[in-house]
């Protein structure tokens, strides 16, 4: 039994944190799959994407965090072992962000191509799925941002919030008063940080999410501006609109792109192609020994740069082919990438800024030397974060599927309405 291609109910469903119920309520809805058959889904897709996710955002939360705290390493006198292993695990936070273009290339790309295939493609829930998923995080995200920074400012005075101390964290704000404003609130808003605006206050990690909006925008419009299944006209118009698009954007977001591409391109591939068991262990140990050499040559500077990011995107993509097949894991694995995966966008949205109010307020922007009791502060703080962001997460990102069906009901109601007249 192959396991691609895969049911357009299920990849909209492939997103940061969605539960096994909505998934069986949206086949329900959809004539998709039934309950039995759910249940296997999840046990295919579920686990090992969501480890990934979970990983993903803890490895950026921790390497920003371990800026913060602990003094570079080439400061560091006679370090043991486990410091070498530690400060080489935390600075992965990059290359974490490139997992994640490739993931949401493969989960929302694939939906497209899926729901194209099967002739469920409508532009108005495309649009309501994407922006919901981005704004239901994002303005909790500004407004916490906005406040973290201010009692950052107010109680400590600290130049970190002035861009002093960007160089000595090698993170964190540069010197422009206007990150702060209402316009550079309202820019990353509607998703123009790094483009017209700074990315606001001190949360520097919400540049890629400019990345991926404009992803979810371009993507469908080239697809149609080259598929047989649109009109001349739409080819045309969809073209245009992607050409434009480009032209507006920076060339280091448009080019970036092509990593996201590759997320798609190995949902194509492994839809396409039913891999025998031998042929999915052996490219799953290839892809798997070759991204861990892409990974160490990027963390160790060998690798640098789009190379860098091209290279891990490519045999990363790689791997998901084959993991995109496995039909079993084990149970434990499966309830921990459920923990890690629920809260990871959530995660990666509102760490930072209160990681720079623990830098600036509880350690006064001193770092420290790496032994027992500094550690003992880092994953006390760390800890403190990671509820922070399930808090987070629990009042706002948990109810992403109620505040969709909301909206979708909406405009369902605005239809009916315009046909009654």
């Amino acid at each position: 039994m192959r396991v691609g291609p895969f049911p357009a109910a299920d990849q909209h469903n492939w997103e940061w944190g969605r539960s096994v119920q909505e998934i069986r309520l949206d086949r329900r809805l959809r004539g998709g799959l039934d309950d039995s058959t759910a249940g296997s889904c999840m046990k295919v897709w579920w686990p090992y994407l969501d480890l990934t996710r979970g990983l993903a955002a803890l490895l950026v939360a921790s390497g920003h965090l371990r800026a913060f705290v602990f003094r570079d390493f080439n400061e560091v006198d006679h370090p043991s072992p486990f410091c070498y292993l530690f400060y080489f695990a935390t600075g992965f936070g990059h290359q974490a962000v490139i997992v994640f273009f490739v993931l949401s290339g493969f989960l929302v790309g694939g939906a497209v191509l899926s729901r194209v295939k099967t002739a469920q493609w409508s532009w108005t829930d495309y649009a309501i799925m994407r922006v919901t998923r981005l704004w239901i995080v994002l303005i909790p995200a500004l407004l916490l941002t906005a406040l973290w920074d201010h009692l950052g400012i107010v109680l400590t005075g600290s130049p970190f919030y002035t861009g002093e101390l960007s160089s000595t964290y090698n993170i964190g704000p540069e010197a422009d008063p206007s990150r702060y404003n209402i316009v550079s609130a309202l820019g990353n808003l509607v998703f123009l940080q790094t483009i017209a605006v700074p990315t606001f206050g001190s949360n520097g990690p919400l540049w890629s999410l400019a990345n991926e909006f404009w992803y979810y925008v371009l993507f469908p419009l080239l697809f149609f501006s080259v598929t047989a299944k649109a009109k001349t006209f739409g080819k045309l118009g969809a073209a245009i609109a992607a050409f434009a698009i480009c032209y507006m954007l920076p060339s280091s977001i448009t080019i970036s792109g092509s990593i996201w591409l590759l997320g798609v391109g190995a949902f194509a591939l492994g839809s396409a192609v039913d891999l025998t068991l031998f042929l999915r262990r052996s490219l799953l140990v290839t892809s798997g020994a070759t991204l861990a050499a892409a990974l160490t040559l990027s963390r160790i500077s060998y690798l640098n740069g789009m190379i860098a990011d091209v290279a891990i995107g490519a045999t990363f993509s790689a791997m998901l082919v084959p993991l995109s097949q496995m039909r079993s894991v084990r149970p434990s694995i499966e309830k921990l990438s459920h923990a890690g995966a629920e809260f990871s966008y959530t995660l990666y949205l509102v760490h930072f800024p209160l990681a720079a109010f623990f830098a600036c307020y509880v350690l006064q922007n001193r770092r420290l030397m790496p032994d027992l009791v500094s550690g003992a502060i880092y994953t006390g703080l760390l800890a403190i974060i990671l509820i922070y962001a399930y808090g987070t997460y629990y009042l706002f990102e948990r109810n992403t599927h109620t505040v969709r069906k909301a909206i979708s009901a909406a405009f369902s109601h605005v239809r009916q309405w315009q046909c009654g007249h």
